[in-house]
């Protein structure tokens, strides 16, 4: 590596993180403002997949002479701290000064009391029927069995849900979530071709765009790129699920509103109501992606070429959650 490549790979990064946080950190001064006094609950289907992957991406930086890329990736994009579970990777995401309390999907539901709104996280387990082949099988990540089945895991997120549909409590989930979320509100969740992995580009869909303007007050622009790991899709039913935001390719839905009982969704915010907002990517992942995407290439230019686009939907899908709950009664 010549040092004129490495002084411009450094000098992208830090553009990259500057960027980044411009972007973002003002959305989640808005999240924080209307969290204020609030309590929101993660549930943890993860079991360290992501932080493991952040950790092995990171290592390889070091073994391969990359360490100063390591450091200011830390400094600039970590503030020193490098997170080491789901719960840290949403906090970075969410804002620092919102109060997030996890909880393990391995653990039996029991109470909401004293949450406000509850995120869904992503999972390697697998949303599957009761008849389907491999409901019963040990959910594995990075090689390593968790000691928990798909259906156990699915059965305990779905209890945790329910618990928040009962008490009114709007809901974000993240692709797990997603498909968790569709599926209890009467969708398919069903395999794709293949698993789909790295960067998607998604759009918001053009018959939608009107309500998001009416409901949220932003002329919403989804167009951009989103981290996916996933290799089920949603597929839509007669149900209570409000599409909004599809993949270019294939059209996977990547983003839905689902309302209780089929209600308005401005209803619902307005009353107070139960209402789930799910995404099919990872925008808690976005800045994130290049340090998995060098691990398994080798390949610094992953830090130029992907950072340069890196922030273009996962603000957005920061900023909806941020509106909705902000115009939920309950907050």
């Amino acid at each position: 590596m010549s040092n004129e490549f490495s002084l411009t790979v450094l000098d992208e990064i830090d553009r990259f993180c500057y960027r980044h946080w411009r972007l973002l950190r003002p959305i989640q001064e808005e999240l924080e403002l209307t969290c204020r006094g609030k309590t929101l609950l993660l549930v943890d289907a993860n079991f360290g997949s992501a932080a493991e992957s952040l950790r092995l991406g990171l290592e390889s930086l070091e073994e391969r002479g990359c360490g100063n890329i390591r450091e200011m990736l830390k400094d600039r994009l970590f503030f020193g701290t490098e997170p080491t579970s789901t719960r840290e990777i949403f906090q970075q995401f969410l804002g620092r000064n919102i109060n997030l309390q996890c909880v393990s999907a391995t653990e039996a539901p029991t109470s909401l009391n004293g949450i406000d709104a509850v995120i869904f996280s992503g999972s390697p387990a697998d949303i599957l029927g009761p008849q389907e082949k491999g409901a019963n099988v040990s959910v594995k990540t990075h090689g390593r069995k968790v000691g928990f089945t798909n259906e156990q895991i699915r059965d305990n997120c779905l209890w945790w849900y329910r618990l928040a549909e009962v008490q009114n409590l709007p809901v974000l989930g993240i692709c797990y979530g997603h498909q968790l979320i569709s599926w209890a509100n009467g969708n398919e969740v069903v395999p794709m071709v293949e698993t789909i992995k790295g960067w998607t580009e998604v759009s918001l869909m053009n018959d939608q765009k009107r309500l998001m303007y009416r409901l949220f007050g932003t002329d919403w622009n989804f167009d951009g790129i989103v981290p996916v790991h996933h290799k089920r899709q949603v597929r839509l039913c007669p149900s209570f699920t409000r599409p909004f935001l599809r993949s270019a390719r294939g059209g996977v839905i990547h983003g839905a509103i689902h309302c209780k009982f089929g209600g308005d969704i401005s209803d619902s915010l307005s009353q107070g109501r139960h209402l789930a907002l799910t995404y099919q990517g990872h925008p808690e992942y976005a800045p994130l992606q290049p340090i998995k995407d060098y691990r398994q290439s080798g390949d610094l230019s992953v830090f130029k070429v992907s950072m340069s686009d890196i922030h273009r939907v996962a603000p957005d899908m920061l900023l909806l959650w941020a509106r909705l709950l902000g115009r939920h009664a309950r907050f």
